[in-house]
């Protein structure tokens, strides 16, 4: 079963619960009130969760750079948790006679494939970037504007 999805802006349904129709005499405070947003309602006896100002590192960084954000009261994490996403490339790397050897390639020189491999360890194989960088400072090959070449090497 599919679950509906609250709406972008929130709607406030104000339900009262509890029957003090008869008894006028109680104060707002002790009216107990019953929230809708979306799906999920929310009673005015819950208490609200507590949040504080607490301060992370992330392994992501090798630097140790503490930054600060807001989390749930009590809840502590080991590592950030958005650490796991940062990814880098193990770099490869060639002698000049593994390139003589099993490299070379009609159109492309060892310099032009050095540089490529730099720029997809540098900008972390984004080729919409490296694609950019490379036509904007060199003459572009009828094969080389792809990333056909760096995948033959790897």
């Amino acid at each position: 079963s599919s679950v509906l999805l609250p709406p972008l802006v929130p709607t406030f349904t104000r339900t009262r619960a509890g029957n003090d129709n008869n008894n006028r005499s109680n104060s707002k405070k002790n009216r107990i009130y019953r929230i809708k947003v979306g799906n999920k309602t929310i009673s005015s006896i819950k208490p609200c969760r507590k949040w504080e100002w607490a301060a992370f590192t992330t392994s992501a960084r090798s630097d140790g750079q503490e930054f600060r954000h807001w989390v749930r009261a009590g809840l502590e994490y080991p590592d950030y948790p958005y650490a796991r996403f940062d990814i880098h490339l193990d770099h490869i790397n060639y002698t000049d006679e593994e390139y003589s050897n099993y490299l070379q390639h009609k159109t492309w020189t060892k310099s032009d494939t050095d540089r490529l491999m730099e720029l997809a360890r540098v900008l972390e194989l984004r080729w919409v970037v490296i694609y950019d960088r490379w036509i904007s400072t060199s003459f572009c090959y009828n094969d080389s504007c792809d990333n056909n070449h760096y995948y033959k090497i790897e």
